[in-house]
């Protein structure tokens, strides 16, 4: 299962530092699914985003919907996750049941670009 995040919005244009984003820009965010599955995600400050999981690449548009960090990429079904204002070292887990989770951080660097 690959941890891509979604949903039917347009794109933020969110281009300085004031952004909720602004920790993600120019780094990558780490997802690790409870399998082990990595999925290495870049946002930019434009709204859109590119994530790659095991080789395959995703792309499309990012927004802060109600506290939520949203995606939308073409063909797949919407859904949001935690919100915004991490930065580099932040950890976070998404669950997906009681006992497993996603683990996601961000990591310096456009790591695996």
């Amino acid at each position: 299962m690959t941890l891509i995040l979604l949903a039917a919005a347009a794109p933020a244009m969110a281009s300085d530092a004031q952004s909720p984003m602004a920790g993600a820009f120019g780094n990558t965010i780490l997802s690790i699914s409870p399998d082990g599955v990595e999925t290495r995600t870049y946002v930019d400050p434009d709204g859109t985003y590119r994530s790659v999981t095991e080789g395959v690449e995703s792309a499309g548009t990012w927004q802060v919907v109600k506290g939520q960090i949203c995606y939308q990429a073409p063909a797949a079904p919407p859904l949001c996750a935690l919100g915004p204002k991490k930065k580099v070292g932040s950890k976070w887990k998404i669950f997906v049941t009681d006992d497993r989770y996603y683990s996601n951080s961000i990591v310096a660097g456009r790591e695996g670009k």
